[in-house]
């Protein structure tokens, strides 16, 4: 050597990369089977760009700041319109959020697997299960995200609340509840002072006496579905024994008349409808044009009242103003206020009879309505337009309201019929 001291060698650098520099996932991100890419905390299309320096060992530690700080970047790279997390498991989340969270993967939306403030729509189980009200907007939600449900959406689906709150509306609007809905009495078997006994009372009497058909109530529990314990008796003393014996229950059970003309199918069968009404984020109420009829299995008749396959069937302008009526009775509980830290859509079920005077009455509404089949796949790419990227585009999700300009304009082939406000 020459005597000079040698520098200390360096090691190579590395290229200078930009910060958004993507790449596609390696193979081995795909899940068997699926075209989708999984790594911890993500499932979405393989088609999406991650950041370079996310590797899968990396992905595996990532916090929900540092996969927060990612997702932004994508969208700064218009790789991603957001971000969705479900909060229910797969048997939870209904056939209809199934078929809305594939579509939103298919049109580049990424879905975390746990919460993290990126998250712009929360979808929730059936009744809402899995959603984490307190947190929603805050903590892990550092926007403003939507869920799919009203909290509160029990005051117009619990038969007992429904009845309640219908009353209280009437009270003060110029809605008449005996136009679409049969009369109801509230029976509370562990609060004798609260049942309407002497109403009912009463009302069966007059009928009896006046020989008005045969008298046949139908007796339904408040959180009942499905038919789940559904009987319809014409016999007050069996009624009231009936009901005497639900001291277990701490809830109401509802006594309300039954329809003994509804108008019939051909072949003699009692039918019911179902239609789909939205309420959306900004209390915009919309209803599907497109329902289903839901018909008994057998002729109809007033002869057997045990025989639930004849009496439980479990949709024009009619429909639309009992459906208006009915949301805006719930409004008051169920609205929220500009100051909430998340938004609310839900798509509830209607079920109607018409008697055979034509006349239209309301059965009940559903929080978490079933979808045919048929109509399902449909029906969810409507709902993702109407409810969710409307939403985004309204700015609300990030404190803002847009020009109406900047909304999206609803497309022709969408379904969903705007009812409430008239346009």
């Amino acid at each position: 050597m020459n005597g000079k001291p040698q520098p200390p060698k360096q090691s190579p650098q590395p290229p200078k990369q930009s910060p958004h520099s993507c790449r596609r996932l390696r193979p081995e991100f795909l899940a068997p089977g699926r075209n989708l890419v999984e790594i911890p905390g993500f499932v979405f299309p393989q088609k999406v760009l991650w950041p370079e320096n996310v590797t899968k060992k990396t992905a595996k530690q990532m916090s929900s700041f540092q996969i927060s700080k990612n997702i932004r970047i994508m969208r700064q790279l218009q790789v991603t319109p957001g971000t969705f997390y479900i909060s229910a498991n797969e048997q939870q989340l209904g056939s209809l959020f199934k078929a809305v969270g594939k579509i939103l993967r298919l049109k580049g939306w990424l879905e975390t697997k746990i919460p993290c403030d990126s998250c712009r729509v929360v979808l929730g189980g059936a009744l809402g299960k899995g959603v984490a009200w307190r947190s929603l907007g805050k903590t892990e939600f550092g926007n403003k995200p939507i869920v799919n449900f009203y909290k509160h959406f029990r005051r117009i689906c619990r038969k007992g609340a429904f009845v309640k709150i219908m009353r209280e509306f009437c009270l003060t609007s110029s809605t008449v509840l005996k136009q679409f809905v049969p009369n109801t009495y509230l029976f509370y078997p562990s609060g004798v002072m609260e049942s309407e006994v002497e109403g009912f009372a009463w009302d069966f009497e007059t009928r009896a006496n006046e020989q008005e058909g045969k008298n046949i109530w139908i007796l339904k529990p408040t959180r009942g579905s499905k038919g789940d314990q559904i009987v319809c008796m014409n016999d007050i003393k069996k009624i009231v024994i009936f009901l005497d014996g639900k001291h277990e229950c701490n809830e109401c059970w509802v006594v309300q008349k039954y329809i003994e003309n509804p108008l019939l199918l051909p072949g003699s069968r009692k039918f019911d409808m179902r239609c789909w009404v939205l309420l959306n984020y900004d209390y915009s109420i919309w209803i599907y044009t497109e329902g289903v009829f839901r018909t008994c299995s057998v002729p109809f008749s007033l002869e057997d009242l045990d025989n639930k396959f004849v009496h439980l069937s479990n949709h024009c302008i009619q429909v639309e103003y009992v459906c208006v009526q009915t949301l805006l009775a719930g409004r008051e509980s169920m609205e929220l206020p500009p100051s909430a830290t998340y938004s609310s859509f839900n798509l509830f079920g209607f079920d109607f009879m018409i008697d055979q005077s034509y006349r239209v009455w309301l059965l009940e509404v559903n929080s978490s309505p079933a979808v045919a089949a048929a109509l399902n796949a449909e029906l969810a790419g409507d709902l993702v337009e109407v409810a969710i990227e409307s939403y985004i585009a309204s700015g609300l999700h990030e404190g803002v309201l847009r020009a109406q300009s900047a909304k999206i304009t609803i497309s022709e082939k969408n379904k969903f019929k705007k009812i409430y406000p008239r346009i």
